[in-house]
């Protein structure tokens, strides 16, 4: 720069305007030329940042999901020792209730009373959603695949209620 200044200094002392405007024009050339780098440089820390903070919310679903996860697998357990319950106090006891010890039919009666329910986590999810960082998941499939398991949650809740029901007018049987 300091090379540029000197010969438009000494152009301009021996009166070739030409020259001036030609290294004028250089300058200038190279102002907008580090504005375009400047500019290119922004764009890609700018992708950068959309990047990392769109696999930040992917690892967070993920790690919402295997919540989700484990709360149905210990869910689907106690369903079956709920069913077993009352498959056992049925088909062992029938009407005769009054057979049973004390201390079993309290067992058993605790054992089929308990409803287990499910309460999945949409946290993340709804977040991404709400503040507009959902967009940054670049796969549409996997939007399509985590929107669509979101979407069962609800089914997953009434079927939690469903079981509840058939398990109460299983007992009204007894």
């Amino acid at each position: 720069m300091k090379f540029l200044r000197k010969l438009r200094y000494k152009s301009l002392k021996n009166s070739k305007l030409s020259k001036y405007l030609g290294y004028a024009i250089g300058e200038i050339l190279l102002v907008v030329i580090g504005i375009f780098i400047a500019i290119q440089v922004n764009e890609i820390y700018e992708q950068k940042k959309q990047d990392t903070e769109g696999d930040k919310i992917l690892r967070s679903l993920l790690t919402e999901f295997k919540l989700n996860q484990s709360q149905l697998e210990g869910l689907i357990s106690d369903y079956i020792w709920v069913y077993d319950s009352a498959d056992y106090l049925i088909g062992n006891y029938g009407e005769q209730l009054n057979e049973i010890p004390r201390r079993t039919l309290d067992s058993l009666m605790g054992g089929i009373l308990y409803v287990p329910e499910y309460y999945p986590s949409e946290s993340v999810y709804n977040l991404a959603i709400s503040t507009g960082k959902y967009d940054l998941i670049k796969n549409d499939s996997l939007k399509i695949a985590i929107s669509n398991t979101i979407g069962l949650l609800p089914l997953y809740k009434m079927t939690s209620r469903r079981v509840e029901d058939v398990t109460f007018n299983r007992l009204h049987k007894i």
